[in-house]
């Protein structure tokens, strides 16, 4: 979340936009993992890896790091990754909206 610079509005944009944006990320990891279409796999882990690391979801960036990895490996056995990487998002909105009051 440091990314934000000090600028709230800019924070509260990001916050939003990623917490719009994920769900549909966790349902195409899913959607190209059982399609086993492991390039599209890789792309959406990266770019949920990298969404995740701006606002310090780190738990969340690390689990796409290893979905990411193991879809460029074409591995096939990743629901010990896309499990956890639910249950992690599943956390992270309320622990944003936490942050967001804190911040004020």
């Amino acid at each position: 979340m440091r990314r934000a610079h000090g600028k709230e509005a800019r924070l509260d944009k990001l916050i939003d936009m990623f917490l719009r944006e994920v769900p549909s990320h966790l349902e195409q990891i899913d959607e190209y993992y059982l399609d086993l279409d492991f390039k599209k796999l890789a792309d959406v882990s990266h770019s949920l890896k990298g969404v995740a690391g701006n606002l310090g979801a780190e738990r969340l960036m690390l689990l796409a790091s290893d979905i990411e990895l193991g879809a460029k490996d074409e591995n096939n056995d990743l629901e010990s990754y896309i499990g956890p990487l639910k249950g992690s998002f599943a956390d992270v909105p309320e622990a944003m909206l936490h942050y967001r009051r804190d911040c004020k």
